[in-house]
């Protein structure tokens, strides 16, 4: 499993680096609407065998789906029309994505104390921890390559915030699959499993770190 993750990831995230710097904004928003679409038929799947045959269940179902998807997903649509767009979307990927890798190997490694267990029985305290010292190395990281001018409490700031919400949205989508009886979203992305389950962070973290820049760094507000 961990050796078809990192071939998966050494295979997609150069594509996904030059998409996001070289794609249009058309282009991005195309591509980001894309993947709520699969996202939306995870989604659907998910809770297929669940919908009862009324309809007020299914269309409940389906808004919440759109809001917890499309509505913050398409913040990545937000970020990329700041300016410096395409550095704003790598940096919270790569927080977001190594803050979850981190949370991974290092609860594998480490974890002994159950975390939520309720909620998702494998995740641990230490894993969490790891992932956000995983958050700070990327920030940090992230800071040097795309964004010069962060400060270091800015660094320290979205560490922390964006590695908070990031592993909250991964709870949250453990609950989600939970509920609907399945380990996975999906299973065409080896070793990872759905779309859902790669998105389930960045959903929060697009978001959070979109309305710190424009609350708290000056940002001018973009709107759909």
């Amino acid at each position: 499993m961990t050796g078809r993750r990192l071939l998966v990831a050494v295979c997609v995230l150069p594509l996904l680096y030059l998409l996001i710097r070289f794609l249009p904004p058309v282009g991005f928003s195309l591509l980001v609407a894309a993947c709520v679409c699969v996202g939306l038929w995870e989604w659907s799947q998910l809770f297929a065998a669940h919908i009862s045959r009324g309809p007020d269940e299914r269309v409940a179902l389906l808004l919440v789906g759109v809001v917890y998807i499309a509505g913050l997903l398409g913040h990545l649509i937000l970020l990329r029309a700041l300016p410096d767009g395409p550095d704003l979307v790598l940096f919270v990927l790569a927080v977001t994505w190594l803050t979850d890798s981190a949370a991974y190997f290092g609860g594998r490694a480490w974890g002994r104390h159950a975390l939520a267990p309720r909620v998702s029985p494998n995740k641990t305290i230490e894993g969490a921890l790891s992932g956000f010292g995983g958050a700070l190395a990327a920030a940090w990281l992230g800071g040097l390559l795309w964004l010069p001018g962060l400060a270091v409490s800015d660094i320290v700031t979205l560490a922390l915030l964006l590695g908070g919400v990031g592993q909250i949205g991964d709870l949250a989508e453990s609950k989600i699959k939970r509920l609907a009886g399945v380990k996975d979203s999906g299973g065409w992305i080896p070793g990872h499993g759905g779309l859902l389950d790669k998105i389930d962070s960045l959903v929060f973290t697009a978001p959070t770190f979109y309305y710190y820049l424009v609350w708290f760094k000056g940002y001018a507000r973009v709107m759909f």
